[in-house]
């Protein structure tokens, strides 16, 4: 129940559908390997992760949707090299607060990410 409620509120704050709020919030625990064998470890961490989405969001000028976007195509390379979702949080923050949002933003980390593990 925790869950769905962290999704409700998180969908209403960013005028979205809770189903894309829920694809967002899904991939991200996959992403991040956050603990949800349990129903109780489920509910924080999809807490955790609507919080940060939402924290980034209304801290800085991009909207929701925005800072969905962008972890939807930076989770998956940030998670693979150990970076946490707060460590993404404060990335995405400092890319917003430059006017680099959404899938920009997502893109050019992931970018970023890839190029750094080549090295």
């Amino acid at each position: 129940l925790g869950a769905m409620d962290s999704t409700l509120a998180t969908a209403i704050l960013g005028d979205m559908k809770p189903s894309d709020v829920a694809t967002i919030i899904a991939a991200s625990l996959n992403a991040f390997q956050m603990p949800r064998e349990t129903l109780e470890q489920a509910a924080r961490s999809t807490t955790t992760v609507a919080d940060r989405i939402s924290y980034a969001a209304v801290k800085t000028t991009a909207s929701l949707r925005d800072m969905g976007e962008m972890f939807k195509y930076v989770a998956g390379a940030a998670g693979a090299t150990g970076s946490t979702i707060d460590d993404v949080t404060a990335i995405a923050m400092a890319f917003a607060q430059n006017k680099v949002v959404g899938s920009e933003a997502g893109v050019a980390l992931r970018s970023a990410i890839v190029r750094m593990v080549r090295m």
